[in-house]
């Protein structure tokens, strides 16, 4: 479909596959590495978190990588792509396809699963330097997550697959900058909603997680003071694999935050009509392929860079 030029070996288009395709192999090695040494551990709460983490920070890279290279590096056909032959790369195809629809919803829900997983460490990280004496019940953790982690893919798939009421603006398009289908004005839940009241009802529970992921992490900070000016209740080496062990799970969840952050702050520039996203400029093409793409298989390549670098052998 090409997106930035005509695809194939025409640049940008060409350097914008290599990277993704190159993101991908570094990804799945580091993840690999990540999963495996925490599956040879003894069951708890953290190594279950661990290998969420990196299951799902492969897949990241994986769905949205894997997919976004394809579309960019595959030629552009003016037989086919309505908008190919007056260079509008970025533009709407009408009625997106059931599959479309469907990698959409998985898409959505693999851009921020890892920012929810990672603000369950922060959480479950803190209970344990405050409370090392209270076990955590690992079936009610996981549960937990696992039920936050359905909320992306019932709200998008609300917006994707329940369309009705006739409107123009309630059937999915295609967009050509991104593998990715979006709806105007959707139904979720059986009520209509404008573009950007769908943006942030979708990154609502991800968002509420990190607000609680960042006052833990400041408590957790605060805790680990404690624990340096009083080294002695604690035993050096013992304080010492307390601080990495949290240090590494702030500075993971560090990446969700800012990236929830900044998904939340661009939704007021999401387009809220068909005529205004005709019109989509070169910049805001860029917004989304970043949004949509790079920043989180980034962020979900750096992760296991951190895990790998923080703990001892």
């Amino acid at each position: 479909m090409a997106a930035f030029s005509k695809g194939g070996t025409t640049s940008p288009d060409l350097y914008i596959g290599i990277t993704c395709i190159f993101l991908v192999l570094l990804n799945t090695v580091l993840n690999s590495v990540v999963f495996w040494h925490n599956y040879k551990k003894k069951s708890s709460v953290a190594r279950s978190l661990y290998l969420i983490l990196a299951v799902a920070d492969l897949a990241t890279a994986w769905v949205l990588l894997a997919a976004t290279s394809v579309h960019i590096l595959e030629e552009c056909n003016p037989d086919v792509d309505e908008y190919c032959g007056d260079k509008n790369y970025f533009g709407r195809i009408r009625n997106a396809s059931t599959g479309l629809n469907v990698y959409t919803i998985v898409s959505w829900t693999m851009t921020l699963s890892p920012a929810n997983i990672t603000a369950f460490l922060a959480f479950t990280r803190f209970l344990q330097i405050r409370y090392p004496l209270r076990p955590l019940h690992l079936k009610y953790w996981v549960s937990g997550l696992l039920l936050t982690l359905v909320w992306l893919p019932v709200v998008v798939g609300c917006a994707m697959l329940d369309v009705g009421g006739g409107e123009e603006c309630s059937f999915p398009k295609r967009l050509n900058v991104l593998y990715h289908s979006w709806i105007y004005c959707p139904r979720v839940f059986g009520i209509r909603l404008s573009g950007q009241s769908n943006y942030l009802l979708m990154t609502s529970v991800s968002a509420f997680l990190q607000v609680g992921a960042i006052i833990v992490s400041i408590l957790t900070i605060f805790e680990l003071v404690k624990v340096y000016l009083n080294p002695v209740s604690e035993g050096t080496r013992r304080a010492e694999h307390k601080t990495k062990s949290s240090v590494k799970i702030l500075l993971t969840n560090l990446g969700s935050v800012l990236f929830v952050i900044f998904m939340i702050t661009t939704a007021t520039k999401s387009k809220n009509n068909q005529d205004d996203a005709d019109s989509i400029t070169l910049a805001e093409g860029i917004l989304y392929l970043i949004i949509g793409s790079f920043i989180p298989s980034l962020i979900s390549t750096l992760n296991p860079i951190i895990y790998i670098i923080l703990t001892p052998k």
